[in-house]
């Protein structure tokens, strides 16, 4: 097989970054505060009854409540501060997440696939800092019916947003990795090669500052958490719209697209990883705190922001840290 010289660049800074250094385990100065502030305005709402769920009650929704989960969990593993785990121990009881398990087997399509997505994402932080397994009867039957989703329709690397398969792949992936199940992971990869690496999908720069999550980021991030270092250079050598040339988005246009500079870095610092290339690195960290100066600028509006968006703020702060993006 041969690929093009941009390709070949590519595969070469692809081969360095799997030469570089281990990610930092302290976090510097400047962003273990702002994951306190995150972790505390995720206390906050995970804390509240905005709805009827026996666990995840607050932050309006139930995704959003079991991503605020999530990000205490993170902090705890970003920092070693376990000012939150006692909330943690209290609010993930057996029974109140048997209860949750009886309401998603009798809900098929309840939160399918993002709020499912995000409950894989929790299993795993919980697992990596506690190793316990509360949260495994869900997880089984959650990572069932994501599979079960795209064995019945195959996933849209376009989908966006709630719908997004990319988003969904990924910590259906990290799920699978995380118990050993090879069939899980093997799936993913699979769905990730035919329907993501495929000649003609392609993804649409000028559909990125719609809504909340980064269609193409999130796409960049999957294929990197699969392909080998040859498939991606050549792949991403066809695909890439021009991520290098994104600037943050400076002045969001509403509620949603406060969380539009977060779910970049998400991606950015997949890339970083994969290609040891500064300018996503660069970019990360410019998303990164652009991300974080809207979310403090607005976090006291509750219905709009202060629910959720301090989640995907951890989200970025922990993807930069597992890929070693260092931003001071």
């Amino acid at each position: 097989m041969t690929i093009s010289r941009t390709a070949g660049l590519f595969l070469a800074a692809i081969m360095l970054a799997s030469c570089a250094a281990p990610a930092p385990t302290v976090s510097a100065p400047r962003e273990t505060e702002m994951a306190r502030a995150l972790a505390e305005q995720a206390a906050y709402c995970a804390a509240r009854t905005d709805t009827t769920h026996p666990v995840f009650h607050g932050c309006v929704d139930w995704h959003s409540a079991a991503h605020a989960h999530y990000a205490l969990t993170a902090y705890e593993r970003l920092t070693g501060d376990r000012a939150h785990a006692a909330f943690l121990d209290a609010s993930l009881t057996s029974d109140g997440l048997a209860a949750e398990r009886a309401d998603i087997l009798a809900r098929p399509d309840f939160e399918q696939p993002y709020g499912r997505a995000w409950f894989l994402r929790l299993y795993v932080e919980r697992k990596l800092v506690h190793g316990d397994d509360r949260l495994a009867p869900l997880a089984r039957d959650i990572a069932q019916s994501l599979v079960d989703l795209y064995t019945r329709t195959p996933a849209d690397p376009n989908a966006r947003d709630y719908r997004s398969a990319s988003f969904a792949l990924i910590n259906l992936l990290a799920y699978g990795r995380t118990v050993g199940d090879a069939s899980i992971t093997g799936f993913v990869e699979r769905a990730v090669r035919t329907q993501f690496m495929a000649q003609d999908a392609r993804c649409d720069l000028a559909d990125e500052p719609r809504g909340f999550l980064s269609t193409c980021a999130s796409w960049a991030w999957l294929v990197a958490e699969v392909a080998t270092p040859a498939e991606l250079a050549t792949w991403y050598a066809a695909w890439n719209p021009g991520l290098e040339t994104w600037t943050p988005v400076a002045t969001p246009a509403n509620a949603h697209q406060y969380g539009k500079n977060f779910s970049r870095a998400w991606g950015l610092s997949a890339l970083y990883k994969a290609t040891g290339d500064a300018r996503y690195r660069d970019l990360y960290c410019a998303h990164r705190d652009a991300g974080y100066a809207q979310w403090t600028a607005k976090r006291d509006d509750y219905m709009a922001v202060g629910h959720w968006v301090a989640q995907f703020g951890m989200l970025a702060l922990a993807e930069g840290r597992e890929k070693g993006v260092a931003c001071e």
